[in-house]
């Protein structure tokens, strides 16, 4: 099994660490500040857990344009790429 991993920045200042866990699920961690639990998934003060019960084959993150406000995560699996930009 591949252990993914990627950073990106919100909103072109605060970092956040994603990775991929051994169980599948997606964390995404901000060493800064505290995040907002109250969307799909579940978590503590400064990570976030997405659990998309599909098995993760890549995880990536970037600015689709050098003038993109915001990088976007790009996750894959088997069947689909989901997309998610935070604001």
């Amino acid at each position: 099994m591949n252990f993914n991993c990627s950073v990106f920045l919100d909103n072109g200042k605060n970092p956040f660490l994603t990775f991929v866990t051994k169980g599948g699920k997606i964390v995404i961690y901000s060493p800064r500040h505290a995040l907002d639990n109250t969307g799909a998934g579940k978590g503590v003060e400064n990570a976030f857990i997405l659990n998309i019960n599909q098995e993760i084959t890549a995880i990536a993150a970037g600015k689709p344009t050098e003038d993109a406000p915001r990088d976007f995560l790009v996750i894959g699996t088997r069947s689909s790429i989901l997309v998610l930009v935070f604001q």
